[in-house]
């Protein structure tokens, strides 16, 4: 099981990256925010330094990009203000947003390791159950029919490695052709669609969580057997 949890972490989690899907594009935010001070846009009274990650507040990427996401100026305003409009102090004032926005990718960085090690727990825990546990029903070899994990997500492409998926999902035209199972989430409105804008961050991290035994229930294909290519 160690083996697994180790093969799930490092050539899967990792190597997905899921953590710039909630990091902020450093270089650009601080350009932006350079700018418009410098075009005379002062925020208000200046937040102690301690506070700012509580006040940042980051807007979510309609399109869920990597390093999509962008910060509320205003919110930056209010917190890091400079003592002038002179080059040196607005300078200084940069640095330091940078320095916040740093710290804040950082934390976003472990929020979403926390989720994957949480993922990688829950795959290792169902596998255990469903191939090794004398409770369970012991499938036996890994096929089509009876993969690793039950699939949470399916598009109708062609088989690809690791890296083809990774640059198709780059791909826009074909990026929305990936698609979730219906599944109900413990305490979710059952007909409400998870990819809908405005769904609970909990309900949407069940999935991405893999956490099928405690909160989400799959109810479509979970076996994989819309796939015609099976064992």
């Amino acid at each position: 099981m160690n083996a697994l949890r180790g093969i799930l972490w490092q050539e899967v989690f990792y190597r997905l990256r899921l953590w710039e899907f909630l990091q902020v594009s450093v270089d650009e935010a601080v350009e932006q925010f350079r700018e418009l001070l410098q075009a005379g846009r002062l925020g208000g009274k200046s937040a102690s330094s301690s506070d700012f990650k509580k006040q940042l507040t980051i807007v979510q990427d309609p399109q869920r990009r990597r390093f999509g996401n962008t910060v509320d100026m205003n919110s930056a305003f209010d917190i890091f203000t400079p003592h002038s409009m002179s080059r040196s102090d607005i300078q200084e004032c940069c640095l330091c947003f940078r320095k916040g926005l740093e710290e804040m990718n950082l934390d976003l960085y472990k929020e979403m390791n926390d989720h994957a090690k949480q993922a990688t727990n829950c795959i290792v825990g169902n596998v255990f159950y469903e191939r090794i546990c004398d409770q369970g029903p012991k499938l036996g070899p890994i096929t089509r029919k009876y993969p690793l994990c039950s699939r949470y997500f399916i598009f109708q492409f062609k088989e690809l490695t690791f890296d083809e998926e990774m640059q198709l999902m780059e791909q826009k035209e074909k990026a929305c052709h990936f698609l979730a199972h219906d599944g109900f989430v413990e305490g979710n409105d059952m007909p409400w669609n998870l990819a809908e804008p405005g769904t609970p961050s909990h309900a949407v991290m069940v999935h991405q969580r893999r956490e099928g035994g405690r909160h989400l229930a799959n109810t479509c294909d979970p076996r994989g057997l819309l796939d015609p290519k099976k064992d």
